[in-house]
């Protein structure tokens, strides 16, 4: 806002042309407000206050401001097959070691993924994949029966301003037989002959 040879409700506003005519400040007796409409991610910037006075020095100030993105979606990858399609994994066979990844599609800054089962928080391992996204992968070993049909929950977020996105696959199992009994008469059997049971 430009007051120099005019008052201060005839001042003149300028902003970047960057900001597109979205910036406004307003002028209050005890603090004054830059106002930022539509924010975009290209918003991000160090932004500065300079104030001139006409007989003091002028004084500036600095606002770090930082636009946050949340991620566009998260994906569920089984590791090695590709994306999930179902909302049910499997069926496994029992005894087998399960992969599951977390995927992370865009945010800034990059989200923070965490999987939980049955809404027990589980232990998994963070990295970057080829295109800069964010993927969390979670490793269930030996998966046995007392997993049959449980829920696992990917959270990703990068700010608490909102409430973290999730996406939940249930795990469907193969289980072996516990025992095997043949019922009937108790007779000696032959080899090689053909019998009904």
């Amino acid at each position: 806002l430009d007051v120099r040879g005019r008052s201060l409700q005839k001042g003149i506003h300028w902003s970047d042309a960057q900001l597109g005519g979205r910036a406004y400040f307003t002028i209050d007796p005890e603090f004054s407000v830059l106002t930022l409409q539509s924010i975009k991610r290209t918003d991000s910037a160090l932004y500065k206050c300079r104030v001139d006075f006409q007989f003091s020095p002028t004084r500036n100030s600095l606002v770090n401001f930082t636009v946050i993105v949340p991620p566009e979606k998260l994906i569920l990858l089984d590791v090695g097959r590709g994306t999930l399609s179902s909302p049910v994994y499997g069926p496994v066979l029992e005894g087998t070691t399960v992969q599951l990844s977390c995927r992370a599609i865009g945010g800034i800054p990059k989200p923070l993924l965490t999987w939980y089962k049955d809404g027990t928080r589980m232990n998994s391992s963070r990295h970057i994949v080829g295109d800069g996204n964010v993927e969390q992968t979670l490793t269930v070993g030996e998966v046995g029966r007392h997993l049959l049909y449980s829920t696992f929950t990917c959270n990703g977020t990068n700010t608490h301003l909102v409430d973290p996105m999730s996406t939940t696959v249930q795990l469907n199992i193969l289980l072996k037989p516990l025992d095997v009994r043949l019922l009937g008469e108790n007779l000696a059997l032959s080899s090689g002959s053909r019998y009904e049971m």
